[in-house]
């Protein structure tokens, strides 16, 4: 081969070369770089968390108008219009490159104005702040914020948050100190892109993101403000102080139990109320009564033990026992006392002895001949108009102490009739609505026992 085409060959390599390293060139600055970021990587549950993503070019100039496509592993992502949310949600880059998004819990609320007071509260919590140690002022301040009655709104979302996010909580907060570190709520966002009409490959990125779970904290800082203001551990020393009467402690034990109760606002409220009231009146129990006579503790023990380890439902009923009054609550605390004294197995052993199927339904005809409910209506109504004056106590109390002793004992039928025939005679000439109904209780107590 001449020179001449030896030199026309290396020409043309060297140009094809370099066509090829253009071609090159352009298909690498065609090529799209993604970059994913998180702003506010310590935010709390509750406030959104914006995400975004800027696609650009090898020689980093933006590439707008490209369609992205966002994933979530948890919680729901929101575009920039606030009007499409979902786990996935896609959008277009603008002329810099960019789409925004915001990342936020799946949390249903029955009015946005509730989310958006739970972000203007949130505010209070300093994103520096790092454990719930640093952050116990804030945590208070939402706390009493909380029990302030006009900020139903933001105590509505809360409680949402806590079915959704805190249902463990009341029960972990026993052996678990919140204040230690943040829970954390992990998520990842992806963005995936599958490129340009230009020729552009697909491009990808991730990132994580971890979100505070203040509710553990608040809702301890929330129990020791409750504790601090509710103040039930004095004012059972109050009451045990000026009851004076077994009736009287129960009576003004379940009123300031359900004054308590029904202090506080919104279901958390009434979950930690009744948990300090719980406390404070095993408390009481433990020792707060230990120098009252035998006979009165054994009276107010075990009804006073509904307070201390009764479920949440039996709060709705503290001030319905306390509006009953000393006189209607003896009849609950002498039960409680014949309770603690009778061997259920010994007493009906016994009872086997004394009654027979002849001699109850003897009993249930007499009755049936003798008493009806009008009658009884109207002779209720009599005894509370002509003879409320005549109540002698010391009489009532010591025809009830004679009851006691005789459940202490075999009962036989004889004995049933003199204590019902002398029971005729005292309502007779010392009756009073308060003890009619309280002996009306203990006659029917004493039926139900006798029968079998």
């Amino acid at each position: 081969m001449s020179t001449a085409a030896v030199l026309s060959a290396r020409s043309d390599l060297a140009a094809e070369i370099e066509d090829l390293r253009q071609k090159f060139n352009a298909l690498r600055s065609a090529q799209m770089r993604v970059t994913l970021a998180a702003i506010g990587q310590s935010s709390y549950l509750g406030q959104a968390v914006s995400i975004v993503a800027t696609f650009t070019r090898s020689d980093s100039m933006p590439v707008p108008g490209v369609t992205v496509t966002l994933f979530t592993t948890w919680g729901v992502l929101r575009g920039g219009d606030d009007l499409i949310e979902g786990t996935s949600v896609a959008a277009v880059t603008g002329a810099d490159g960019s789409v925004r998004v915001t990342l936020r819990p799946a949390v249903s609320l029955d009015n946005n104005e509730d989310q958006d007071a739970l972000e203007t509260m949130l505010s209070q919590l300093e994103p520096a702040s790092a454990s719930p140690a640093d952050a116990q002022s804030a945590l208070l301040s939402l706390a009493q914020q909380y029990r302030w009655e006009a900020n139903q709104g933001f105590r509505n979302a809360v409680d949402t948050y806590f079915s959704e996010f805190g249902r463990r909580i009341p029960q972990d907060g026993a052996v678990r100190d919140y204040t230690v570190a943040w829970p954390l709520i992990p998520a990842a966002v992806i963005a995936f892109a599958a490129g340009t009409d230009a020729g552009s490959s697909p491009a990808a990125a991730v990132v994580s993101v971890r979100v505070r779970n203040w509710l553990g904290p608040w809702y301890q800082a929330y129990q020791n403000l409750a504790a601090s203001q509710i103040q039930l551990n004095q004012d059972l020393s109050r009451v045990k102080a000026n009851a004076g009467t077994a009736s009287g402690i129960v009576a003004g034990a379940f009123g300031r139990a359900a004054v308590a109760a029904g202090g506080e606002f919104g279901e958390i409220g009434a979950r930690v109320a009744h948990q300090v009231t719980q406390k404070a009146v095993g408390d009481f129990l433990d020792s707060g009564i230990a120098d009252l006579p035998a006979a009165t503790r054994v009276a107010v023990s075990p009804v006073l033990s509904v307070l201390s380890s009764g479920p949440e439902s039996a709060a709705s009923g503290f001030g319905v026992v306390a509006a009953l009054g000393q006189t209607r609550v003896a009849a609950v605390a002498t039960a409680g006392t014949v309770a603690g004294k009778v061997d259920r197995t010994e007493f009906q052993s016994a009872i086997a002895t004394k009654a027979n199927t002849a001699d109850v339904t003897g009993l249930q005809q007499i009755v049936a001949t003798k008493v009806d409910s009008t009658a009884f209506a109207a002779f209720q109504k009599d005894t509370t108009t002509g003879l409320a004056t005549k109540l002698n106590a010391n009489d009532f109390q010591t025809f009830r102490k004679t009851v006691d002793e005789r459940l202490g004992t075999v009962v036989g039928r004889a004995e049933v009739q003199s204590m019902v025939a002398a029971l005729r005679q005292s309502i007779a000439v010392k009756a009073d609505v308060t003890a009619l109904e309280s002996t009306q209780k203990l006659v029917t107590a004493m039926q139900g026992r006798f029968i079998r």
